[in-house]
């Protein structure tokens, strides 16, 4: 049985496969597992795949026609998986070599925590680099900070796979947040999530991503409303916290009310706008007046450069 199962879902990914595949097939720690679940790619995709020629590689094909979510696929992969421990990885981002390595080897000596991620690089469609993530907060801050968001990115993190299993796995009601509903489940299971502070994998940003499209905005606030009001239960936040998660929980049911206005349900966006008014009144009004400022009354605020070039920072 191998010690680590690395996981992935890909649809129509020809474009970055090979070096996101590679990446996984050179790790310096080589008792793994690959398995990638083909999630209905029209693309050459299962061309790519077929002709990766390594023993560890396991391929699981969906039907195109079942139009499978990310969700899906990766909770297809995880169920797959019969590593101790489940690492993490996009179809188009590249971890290096000793990713596996160092994330089994904190996993081992810190037996209290049940998954954990690390800085990342940000990197354009061609590969060259734009900018290092900020550096991530000790393993008690950074358990308070997912009242406030999902805080690291998915392709970091690796888990240790008996837990997963013990909370259900991946949640595929959550299509867009699946990685936050697990690491919120984690810990109401009573483990601790860390990191790593070094850059362990290379995150791709390019405009092809699924995550970034116009027509999944809606579902993609409904989902994050709904995991940060859930996060609100968690028993170990402090009021500061709980604070930051609440005004969080506000940002997002401002943009859930702007998407019912641009849809034309204004009764719905009237109402939805009044309740977060008598909920968070100050804060409304001051959120309000910055996505004003900037520009943004309408589109979802992006992920941004600090000034420094070198922090992302979520408006």
């Amino acid at each position: 049985m191998p010690r680590v199962s690395l996981i992935m879902t890909v649809r129509n990914g020809e474009r970055y496969l090979t070096a996101a595949m590679s990446s996984l097939l050179q790790q310096s720690f080589l008792d793994t597992e690959i398995i990638v679940v083909n999630n209905g790619s029209t693309d050459s995709t299962p061309e790519i795949l077929k002709n990766i020629n390594d023993p560890r590689l396991r391929i699981i094909s969906v039907n195109p026609n079942l139009n499978s979510t990310f969700a899906s696929g990766i909770s297809t992969a995880f169920n797959a998986a019969v590593g101790e421990y489940i690492a993490v990885q996009d179809s188009d981002d590249i971890s290096d070599k000793s990713r596996i390595e160092k994330q089994v080897r904190f996993l081992e000596t810190h037996k209290d925590v049940g998954l954990v991620g690390s800085q990342f690089n940000l990197i354009d469609k061609f590969g060259k680099y734009l900018f290092t993530s900020k550096n991530l907060p000790k393993c008690n801050e950074l358990m308070h900070k997912y009242a406030e968001g999902n805080y690291l990115a998915h392709s970091t993190i690796m888990f240790r796979r008996n837990i997963a299993n013990a909370i259900g796995g991946y949640n595929k009601n959550f299509e867009y947040a699946c990685d936050y509903r697990l690491a919120l489940d984690i810990l109401y299971a009573g483990y601790k999530i860390s990191a790593i502070n070094k850059p362990l994998v290379k995150v791709r940003q390019h405009a092809d991503q699924e995550t970034v499209q116009p027509n999944t905005a809606t579902i993609r606030n409904q989902n994050l409303l709904s995991l940060l009001e859930y996060a609100q239960n968690l028993p170990f936040l402090t009021k500061t916290s709980l604070l930051k998660g609440r005004r969080q929980i506000t940002k997002a049911k401002f943009q859930a009310a702007l998407n019912l206005l641009r849809r034309g349900n204004r009764l719905a966006a009237i109402k939805l706008f009044g309740i977060t008014a008598l909920e968070s009144p100050i804060y409304l009004i001051t959120y309000s007046l910055v996505r004003i400022i900037r520009g943004q009354l309408y589109d979802a605020p992006q992920p941004r450069k600090s000034k420094s070039k070198e922090k992302m920072r979520i408006q």
